[in-house]
């Protein structure tokens, strides 16, 4: 005998939307439905189902606002004003820039800073080998600050390839400098200098004895020997940070701004053009000077992108990452009273 028995329809359930994930979201019921039926025959409307339509809203990030009181004072003799140093060492606003260039020839660095004059800190490059040469009268233009972190990583491989104890000696010795930055780090350039000759030079004197000594003890074919012929036959500018408070003891920072365009290179290593990778440095001159002054980079440029139409163009200074303030929406008399309430 055979038997049969009728199941109830499957009922279809609704997806509850996700509040956890999505914070703040309000449901808005449709106004109601008029019956479409002549008058006479029209009656109440019932609920018998609901078509539920979703859609994604961007809420852009929120901000921040930090303030760094920076008090002034005045003597009350001679009435000179006195104001503690911004936190980066000096007057002048952080910043940074970006150049594309299709591939590693020293000429596209020599073109970019063929009217730089001062100090360039990076690594061994040979591309900025002949910005540090003289010029036809015998001018140096730009002076080389070798960066302290690359020397210090040269070590760490050799001592973790080998287990070297002169690599870890290295490795410590360089570390007792950087305690030292460590301490000085955001102040002036002037307090910057007095402790670095004062407690910084005479641990970097004895780096460079205690290296010569080693060097002539080891194979010079290893890399241990690589790193601390690299460090001598560039002395001066291992040195220069310690007669100038301007200069930092690494490049560091710039690696971390370089960072984001290593990481993703490989993603558009075959896209676009020469064009693209021109916009994508103007694009990162942005968004990391944003990033140095504290800012939000995404609120930022959502802020200036929908002003700087209608921004006064002798007044563009304003929207500088270090000149800018959020623009603040006028208060109605409506946004009073829900305030209020």
């Amino acid at each position: 005998m055979e038997m049969t028995q009728t199941l109830p329809p499957r009922q279809k359930m609704r997806r509850q939307p996700n509040a956890a994930a999505n914070p703040g979201s309000v449901m808005t019921p449709c106004a109601s439905v008029s019956c479409l039926t002549p008058a006479k025959t029209a009656g109440p409307l019932r609920l018998i189902g609901e078509d539920v339509s979703e859609i994604l809203e961007f809420i852009s990030a929120k901000l921040k606002l930090v303030e760094t009181a920076r008090l002034k004072k005045t003597c009350r003799r001679c009435e000179k004003i006195t104001q503690m140093p911004a936190p980066s060492g000096t007057a002048a606003p952080p910043g940074v820039a970006y150049y594309f260039s299709a591939d590693r020839k020293g000429e596209h660095p020599q073109k970019h800073l063929a009217a730089f004059k001062g100090i360039l800190q990076a690594d061994a490059y040979a591309g900025f080998k002949a910005l540090y040469a003289p010029d036809k009268e015998g001018n140096i233009k730009v002076r080389e600050a070798a960066c302290w972190a690359h020397l210090r990583r040269d070590f760490h491989d050799a001592w973790k390839a080998t287990g070297s104890v002169i690599a870890k000696e290295a490795i410590d010795r360089i570390g007792e400098v950087y305690d030292i930055e460590r301490e000085i780090t955001g102040k002036s350039s002037e307090n910057r200098l007095a402790v670095r000759q004062k407690q910084s030079k005479p641990k970097v004197v004895a780096f460079k004895a205690w290296a010569e000594d080693q060097l002539g003890k080891i194979s010079g074919k290893g890399d241990l020997a690589k790193a601390f012929r690299y460090a001598l036959k560039r002395w001066p500018s291992f040195t220069l940070f310690l007669d100038d408070g301007h200069v930092a003891i690494d490049n560091n920072v710039a690696e971390r701004a370089i960072k984001p365009v290593v990481i993703g290179r490989k993603n558009w290593m075959f896209a676009g053009r020469d064009a693209g990778g021109e916009t994508l440095a103007a694009a990162m001159t942005i968004i990391e000077t944003a990033k140095m002054n504290g800012l939000n980079p995404q609120a930022y440029l959502a802020d200036i992108l929908g002003r700087i139409q209608e921004h006064k163009v002798n007044r563009l200074d304003e929207l500088l990452p270090w000149n800018w303030s959020p623009l603040k929406a006028p208060k109605t008399a409506a946004a009073k009273a829900e305030r209020a309430a």
